[in-house]
């Protein structure tokens, strides 16, 4: 919509002109089709610079000071050429020295400057076309070209006088005014600057009388809003303000101001730390304010070293949005709240639109923070008081509006102006100043007349720092020099005066110590950082400064008090300059504001200066190329930007060739911006903002030139936002494959083990191989496998003890893909539940440990590998093969892991390596057997080993418990156990004790006697079996019977058995007299492992009656009972053979002497415990040819009689034979048949010696 009070008519303009006078005059802008930032944005009202007044010397009538695109025209052929006659205002030319170049024209070719009358320029439709209105008269003019103002043309003239042309055209009623082409010079000479004369400004508002008090201070900084600033600019590069906080071109806000490489200020028309002037306007305003004085080039500022902070928001047309205004003037008052910039003044050389809340607000939070608002008044030349003109017309207090002057002192033509809204005016036209490119040129405008003001205000900051935004705006105001022509049109009624507002300041040097400037560096930082905080311009005009402190505004309340505590200080003072560390971790998160104070040696304190600074939680990834997080490929990385402004850095490998993709997945993080940079870390090789309209989430797609590290960056788009994502990394690549390596083995006496690899690429990659070793707990490692294998966890929130009385506990698993419980018993044997513990089944052995903390094993974490150290396990690759050295006295088994990649992704196999070393195997020795004859037996032993081992042997002789041994056989035929909980007592008078058992597969009671013999039950004590003979111990304690242990075998106590071994020979050796059952048990080891055999030796040979007895009276000498052995002696022929030598022997008399003499050996030996086999003895017939007596009865009763005897009393067998010989030789030795005791001794006790006992061995032994 056209504001309705422009249009052509109240222009009196028409035609083509009158309608690009209209557009030039409308306040709204028609949005771009595409903005710089790529966002869609709504269409906004539009700012525009002021428009600019044309330098002209006569009133041309209403379109007079229209600028036009159209009236810029080149006409002529000659419109380059050198102006004839004089020079022309220019910027500067490439001349060296700067000055404006100054060509001799032709002789009678002038230049000259005519405005057409508005009525006459009305029907021409373009500049070549006022050719017309100059014809006639006799004098030839060429049109150059259009100058800009509607009507304005360059014509030359040739072969006239200049008289004769001035002549012509004031006679011309086409021609409203005319002027030759020239050069004004002004003869100024302070400063030194070479443009210096043409600055007449700087004389009409008193400045050099001003800088005999201040040339201004560079800790003054005037944010300039506007088109941007060239900050290369040589006249102005020196007193561009640079961000302390920031580091230039890293892409990185790292100052955390939410703004990335502010170094200068910011552009906020493109969203970047880059604000170039695009246009030249605002390059001529930051000129006007702080251009550089006295350094031999252009022209100086009225303020010689203020600091200019770029804000850029208008575009290179001159336009911007509301929007973008208000962000600015934000972020300089932010940058002085919150960042301890010391902005002191805005200028605002631009206008447009009406009221807005929104600009007012930021206004008004600049006058909060005691900043001054300069703001050109306006070009409309209307009266503001009736037309507002924003911002100018703003009623904040910080407000000053300025209306232009030309050098007459006159109100420029096109100023607005207002009496009550219009502050006081500046020059404003024709203002000579810096431009892009290291150039100057001249512009008009209020915008040219309110950097006059600002660089008076940034004066009269660096004379008056303490002074309030007030103090300044009176001292401005109340010293403005009265003009009669201005007496009604401002507030002020007169013309800005620099010298006048500094003396109204009445500024005394400060007494006592001064802060000029107090700031931290850098201004944002993470937590558990150090920080410079920085007093700057340290002055003290009646003292010293001693000390520099530091308090922290803890309660937050803007003001000092005593419960702010002093966090820091120092009493080193370098130039005008102290620094003081501060720990961010004093502070914790969040924005903090300090205080700082200047003691002096008089005991003066300073004023308190005032910074702030942010602290923010510590990055999860690098702020820059060198600190960033390396990321694998492919790979998803989850991140966070902490604060608006943060940005995460990251760096991966490339491979020459290959195509990546990386892309933002968005999670909290609103909006994305995704960098990738060059190997550099500096150099950008692409970006995106958003995947398409509507996905803001963002992606790069990109093929490596070339191999090496490269680095993205992620960041919240504009700065703004912040929030959770995660970067992923994808690559269009096939991994290579490698080949399976099974476990190996090496014998402990290898110490090199050569394994092949091999490995295979889709892609036809390059492939490299490493290999390193690894050690790893084997438990930890069985752990993880069975948790990963059995699924195992805790059942029900428990694991369940001691339900089956074991102290086992319980927990859940799984087994053929069905639930199934499982236990752990104390010693950490682990079992798979079976319906009861001994139906179980055992799976695996840990250790006590994973009892007490079952979670071990339900929780299992993956085993951690250790890389073992290179002096004990070596690994080299080459042709395909792995070759592991391992040191000789490393014989730990170990892990080797083999890697393949191709640059890109990696495939890895593990495999174990077990270093072994095998027991040696000894040869089966079986069971021997050493007769009556043989004291000595030799056995070569035979024994091998796998890893070719020395061996040695050894031997022991080994007994073992025959009443163990019969308990133990006993229990496992008949299934001895206590019956009912008891073993009954005294049933049946004989305190015989009752358990149960089996017998022919039927339950049956058994019984044992105090004596210990062992009965099985038959319906009455009498009528029971006899089964066994055990001691009294087992009376006492009848579970050594009904829960019998397997018998041990123990060392062989007596001396009548000896073993040796001598290499691989073993020799036993028995005393001659002994009989009976031994064990010898052989060893071989290879020094690490051992193998045993054992085996049985069967001692047999004729016993002496003495050991006998012995047997009989002291069991514990393992001699055990005497039986026969065998079922069939295989000596029975010489057994008959000795009955026949000694029954045949003349001496022994008649056969009836004989009998008697054997009835006598019967009855002496029938309570003997040698047992002779029943079947044996009925198995021997009376030797062939033995005397008449032994046939038939008498050997019968022979036998019988041995037979009958079961029991010796406990009384040696030898003693009741000496008692018999005794009592033989005092009885008639008829008695006997036979008269003398050798008789009996030859007949019965050699016949018993030297033929029965010949059979008499010790019982069989078993284990």
């Amino acid at each position: 919509m056209r504001d309705p009070r422009i249009n052509a008519a109240a222009l009196g303009v028409c035609g083509r002109l009158a309608r690009e006078v209209a557009g030039l005059l409308n306040l709204e802008v028609r949005m771009s089709d595409a903005v710089a930032d790529t966002k869609l944005r709504a269409r906004r009202r539009s700012l525009h610079i002021e428009p600019l007044e044309s330098r002209h010397l006569m009133d041309a009538g209403g379109a007079a000071s229209l600028i036009s695109a159209v009236w810029f025209q080149d006409v002529s052929d000659h419109a380059d050429v050198a102006h004839a006659g004089v020079a022309d205002w220019t910027v500067e030319s490439d001349v060296a020295s700067g000055q404006a170049a100054l060509t001799a024209g032709q002789s009678d070719l002038y230049d000259w400057i005519v405005q057409f009358d508005t009525a006459a320029v009305a029907g021409v439709a373009s500049v070549a076309e006022t050719a017309s209105l100059l014809v006639g008269g006799g004098i030839e003019f060429e049109v150059l070209r259009g100058l800009g103002l509607v009507g304005q043309v360059l014509v030359r003239s040739s072969d006239a006088s200049i008289e004769a042309v001035q002549s012509l055209l004031s006679g011309n009623v086409n021609v409203a005014g005319f002027e030759q082409d020239a050069i004004r010079q002004v003869d100024v000479t302070v400063p030194t600057d070479p443009y210096y004369n043409q600055l007449w400004g700087m004389t009409a508002i008193d400045a050099p009388d001003a800088w005999t008090i201040t040339t201004g201070s560079s800790s003054v900084v005037v944010a300039v809003i506007d088109t941007g600033v060239d900050y290369t600019h040589v006249d102005l590069a020196a007193n561009i303000w640079t961000n302390p906080g920031e580091i230039a071109g890293n892409g990185i806000d790292d100052d955390r101001n939410g703004f990335v490489d502010d170094v200068y200020g910011y552009d906020f028309v493109n969203n970047d730390g880059d604000p170039m002037d695009d246009n030249s306007h605002g390059t001529h305003v930051s000129g006007t304010i702080a251009a550089v004085a006295n350094n031999g080039v252009g022209v100086a500022g009225v303020n010689w070293s203020s600091s200019i902070m770029a804000l850029k928001f208008l575009d290179g047309n001159g336009s911007g949005y509301l929007s973008d205004a208000v962000r600015a003037i934000n972020y300089a008052t932010m940058m002085r709240n919150q960042y301890g910039v010391n902005v002191r003044v805005m200028n605002n050389s631009w206008g447009g639109g009406g009221y807005s809340y929104a600009l007012y607000s930021a206004i008004e939070a600049g006058n909060n923070a005691d900043i001054l608002f300069v703001a050109a008044a306006g070009n409309s030349g209307s009266n503001n008081d009736v037309s507002p003109q924003y911002p100018a017309n703003y009623s904040c207090s910080n407000v000053v509006s300025v209306a232009a002057v030309a050098s007459s002192g006159q109100l420029a033509s096109f100023s607005s102006y207002g009496a009550t809204t219009v502050d006081l005016a500046a020059p404003g036209v024709s203002i000579y100043s810096t431009v892009p490119g290291n150039r100057y040129a001249s512009y008009s405008g209020t915008s040219m007349a309110a950097p006059h003001v600002a660089g008076v205000a940034a004066l009269a900051f660096a004379l008056a720092p303490d002074a309030s935004v007030a103090e300044v705006r009176d001292a401005i105001l109340g010293g403005a020099e009265p003009l009669a022509a201005l007496s009604g049109k401002t507030a002020a009624g007169g013309t800005l005066n620099a010298y006048n507002t500094l003396q109204l300041l009445d500024a005394q040097p400060p007494q006592g110590p001064v802060i000029g400037s107090l700031s931290v560096s850098p201004n944002s930082a993470t937590l558990g950082a150090s920080v410079a905080l920085v007093a700057g311009g340290l002055a003290d005009a009646t003292g010293t400064i001693t000390g520099v402190y530091v308090s922290w505004d803890v309660n937050n309340n803007g003001q000092y008090d005593a419960e702010d505590p002093t966090v820091g200080g120092t009493t080193t003072i370098v130039g005008n300059e102290a620094t003081i560390t501060l720990d961010t971790n004093r502070f914790g998160e969040g924005t903090h504001r300090l205080f700082a104070a200047a003691l002096d040696s008089n005991s003066h304190w300073s004023a308190l200066a005032t910074t702030f600074f942010t602290v923010i939680a510590p990055d999860d990834h690098g702020d820059s190329a060198a600190s960033a997080t390396a990321v694998g490929v492919p790979s998803s990385t989850a991140a966070a930007l902490g604060v608006a402004g943060d940005a995460d850095w990251f760096k991966f490998q490339a491979v020459a060739g290959k195509t990546y993709t990386f892309t933002t997945q968005l999670d909290t993080l609103s909006d994305s911006v995704l960098y990738l940079f060059d190997r550099d870390g500096a150099r950008r090789l692409a970006y995106n903002d958003d995947v398409r309209y509507g996905d803001l989430s963002s992606r790069i797609g990109w093929t490596a030139p070339s191999s090496g590290t490269y680095y993205l960056a992620v960041a919240g788009y504009g700065n703004y936002y912040s929030g959770t994502y995660s970067l992923n990394v994808q690559i269009d690549n096939s991994a290579p494959v490698l080949a399976a390596i099974g476990d190996r083995t090496m014998s402990h006496n290898e110490t090199t083990l050569t394994v092949p690899i091999s490995a295979s690429d889709a892609d036809g990659d390059r492939l490299s191989y490493s290999a390193q070793a690894l050690s790893v707990d084997p438990l930890a490692r069985q752990a993880y496998e069975l948790d990963r294998e059995f699924g195992l966890y805790q059942w029900e929130g428990s694991f369940w003890t001691n339900l089956r009385g074991e102290n086992e506990k319980y927990f859940a698993g799984y087994y053929n893909g069905a639930r199934n419980p499982y236990f752990i018993l104390p010693d950490g044997d682990l079992y798979r539940w079976g319906g009861s513990i001994a139906a179980s089944t055992y799976v695996a052995t840990l250790n006590a440990e994973y009892y007490s903390n079952p979670f071990l094993l339900c929780e299992a974490q993956p085993p951690e590998y250790t890389p073992i150290d290179g002096g004990d396990v070596q690994l080299s690759i080459s042709g395909g093969e792995l070759t592991i050295a391992r040191a000789a006295d490393f014989a730990d088994d170990f892990i080797v892991q083999v890697n393949v990649s191709d640059g890109v992704a990696t495939d890895s196999e593990a495999f174990s390596v077990s270093v072994t070393n095998f027991a040696p195997e000894l040869a089966s020795i079986g069971d021997r057997t050493m007769s009556y004859y043989q004291t000595t037996l030799v056995i070569s032993v035979n024994a091998t080993d796998a890893d070719g081992d020395r061996l040695s042997y050894s031997a022991q002789a080994l007994a073992i418990d025959p009443l163990a041994q019969q308990a133990y056989e006993l229990d496992q035929e008949f299934g001895l156990y206590q019956w009912q909980g008891s073993f009954w007592t005294n049933l049946r008078g004989e305190n015989e004790k009752y358990f149960a058992g089996y017998h022919n597969g039927t339950r049956n009671p058994y019984f044992i006697l105090p004596n210990g013999d062992l009965y099985r039950w038959g319906g009455s004590i009498a009528a029971s079996t006899y089964v066994a003979t055990f001691s009294v111990d087992y009376y006492a304690n009848p579970f050594l019977l009904c829960e019998a242990p397997p018998p041990t075998l123990t060392s062989f106590r007596s001396g009548a058995v000896s073993v040796s071994m001598a290499g691989d020979v073993l020799t036993i050796s028995r005393d001659s007299g002994y009989t009976g059952e031994f064990f010898v048990q052989v060893h071989v080891s290879d020094g690490v492992n051992t193998s045993g055999e054992t085996f049985r030796v069967s001692a047999t040979g004729a016993a002496s009656l003495q050991s006998v007895a012995l047997a009989i009276e002291l069991p514990s000498l393992a001699l055990g009972t005497m039986s026969m052995a065998g079922d069939a002696p295989s000596d029975l022929p010489d057994l008959r053979s000795a009955w026949l030598t000694h029954f045949a022997d003349d001496r022994f008399g008649r056969g009836d002497d004989v009998v008697q003499a054997a009835n006598l050996l019967a009855s002496r030996i029938s309570d003997s415990t040698a047992l002779l086999h029943d079947d044996v003895f009925a198995r021997l017939s009376p030797p062939e040819g033995s005397p008449t007596g032994m046939e038939g009865a008498a050997w019968d009763e022979l036998v019988g009689q041995m037979l009958a005897g079961r029991r010796y009393e406990n009384r040696l067998f030898s003693d009741r034979l000496a008692t018999d010989r005794d009592a033989a030789s005092e009885d008639d030795a008829s008695d006997y048949g036979f008269g003398q005791w050798g008789l009996l001794e030859r007949s019965a006790i050699d016949l018993l010696h030297d033929s029965l006992s010949e059979q008499l061995t010790s019982p069989a032994i078993s284990v």
